[in-house]
């Protein structure tokens, strides 16, 4: 009986020393992120509202509450802290881009917002589209709530 648990135990240890060979040419990161079945849009659960306090150049921050809807809706408060204490709120639609990784926010008052779109959190975007860099871009980051 001691054979066959040492034998056992040999094979085992023998099979967990098998290392997977590299591939000769790995796929760039770029074509392992660009499957179209794979997208934020079609992936994630990313309907609900996310929440952040991004940063304001004249005031302590702005407390903020994105909500997406599934229908395409969303709805957004802002209020400024350390200001009046007024709480803005929009409205509008939204709508994704072709690779279904980000989507922008479109008023009622014309006025865009972009957002990626990841795992429980959205990436508020500059106005070109891009994720704010530098020490500040933790900052942008909003977080779902619900």
């Amino acid at each position: 009986m001691k054979t066959i648990m040492t034998a056992s135990l040999m094979a085992l240890t023998a099979c967990s020393a098998i290392q997977p060979k590299p591939t000769d040419s790995p796929m760039p990161i770029e074509a392992a992120t660009a499957d179209p079945a794979h997208n934020s849009r079609i992936s994630l659960d990313w309907a609900g509202s996310y929440a952040a306090v991004l940063p304001c150049a004249d005031c302590a921050g702005i407390d903020t509450l994105v909500t997406l809807h599934m229908d395409g809706t969303f709805s957004r408060q802002s209020r400024y802290l350390g200001k009046t204490g007024k709480v803005f709120t929009d409205t509008g639609t939204f709508e994704w881009n072709p690779s279904g990784s980000a989507v922008k926010l479109v008023s009622k008052q014309g006025a865009t917002q972009s957002y990626k779109v990841g795992e429980n959190q959205l990436i508020h975007l500059d106005q070109s589209g891009q994720a704010v860099t530098g020490p500040l871009a933790a900052h942008y980051v909003l977080l779902k709530t619900r």
